[in-house]
């Protein structure tokens, strides 16, 4: 239907396309739209489908990607909920501390969801046909994240490292090793600097200590 028609076509992917298994280590690898990607085992399919949309530039529509990392904040529409920071919320109020996989110093780029939002509005606006945005303002380590859970629940001490074999079990496998115990850093370099996208919102810590976290 979009054929020919010149119109925005827009997908949305994820920054874990970058990411590796880590167990909970941290990893130094960085990544811009610009940095060559080798997909891990489970993200090839993601990294070819997005290969694919933006061949559709060649039909006469216009084609962009956008690849948001770590989502916080509470969400407008049907979906309220991002993935990482609800799940370990949950895990912290069923153990009364919150827990991270293996030693937590894996690290995650982030973005508010009120700062997605504009992203995706200049993106049907003016990128250009064939482009690609990573979405970050920031980022933490998941044991930073575990660390403001338990201040925002008023839970004293440290957050718990589990093992790996603990956190597939509560998380299942995939969830556990390339979406909790992974690193996905990455830099929004071309969105701000192409579409001048300029987030605003509260960083991830203060979100989830002062914000709609704690309601």
């Amino acid at each position: 239907a979009l054929a020919g028609s010149g119109k925005p076509f827009i997908h949305t992917s994820g920054s874990s396309i970058v990411g590796t298994r880590a167990r909970g280590e941290r990893s130094d690898n960085i990544f811009d739209e610009d940095t060559p990607i080798t997909p891990s085992p489970a993200r090839v399919a993601r990294v070819a489908l997005n290969e694919f949309i933006l061949g559709f530039k060649e039909k006469g529509c216009r084609p962009v990607i956008i690849c948001p990392s770590l989502i916080y904040g509470v969400g407008h529409g049907a979906g309220r909920d991002s993935v990482q920071v609800p799940l370990l919320i949950k895990l912290a109020k069923k153990r009364g501390n919150a827990a991270h996989a293996g030693p937590g110093e894996n690290i995650w780029s982030n973005v508010h969801i009120d700062d997605l939002v504009p992203l995706y509005a200049l993106a049907i606006e003016k990128a250009p046909e064939g482009s690609f945005y990573f979405a970050e303002n920031g980022e933490n380590s998941m044991r930073e994240a575990c660390e403001a859970i338990n201040r925002m629940l008023g839970f004293a001490g440290p957050p718990t490292a589990m093992p790996m074999q603990e956190a597939v079990a509560e998380w299942g496998e995939g969830t556990a090793e390339d979406t909790m115990a992974s690193n996905s850093r990455v830099r929004a370099k071309r969105a701000r600097q192409e579409l001048g996208w300029q987030p605003r919102a509260r960083g991830l810590m203060e979100e989830i200590e002062q914000g709609c976290y704690r309601e």
